[in-house]
């Protein structure tokens, strides 16, 4: 393998794979932290995302919080630091997780709820 290429396998792509990011996520996040920043087409030769790929790709990175992008044209991209990144991406997703739990228990505590009170009203009847 050409040392200009990233490895595409082991734990750090396995590890973003689990947490969320997609293959191409994962494999230009690592570009990006192996290579310091780059254009579209340094990280399609890095990563081998393919071309048409890279953009939308990179953009998922930057709402995601992983890369920033500069106002250049062509835009350059750079991997924001790994720990910050994890640690905003994965308290996202956390408090993501808490809001659709608590949203389930309410509707099961009104619905377990509102059936209790039925069964206590038609119980005294």
């Amino acid at each position: 393998m050409s040392s200009s290429h990233v490895v595409l396998e082991g734990p750090a792509l396995d590890f973003l794979r689990k947490i969320g990011l997609s293959k191409y996520e994962s494999m230009l996040y690592l570009s990006l932290l192996r290579f310091g920043c780059g254009c579209y087409r340094e990280l399609t030769k890095w990563s081998r995302v393919p071309y048409g790929r890279v953009y939308y790709v990179l953009e998922r990175l930057v709402v995601k919080g992983f890369v920033e992008k500069d106002g250049q044209r062509p835009a350059i991209y750079r991997a924001i630091e790994p720990v910050k990144a994890l640690q905003l991406y994965l308290m996202d997703q956390y408090q993501n997780v808490i809001n659709e739990l608590q949203q389930a228990y309410a509707t099961r505590s009104n619905a377990v709820h509102n059936s209790h009170d039925e069964f206590v009203i038609t119980s005294t009847f």
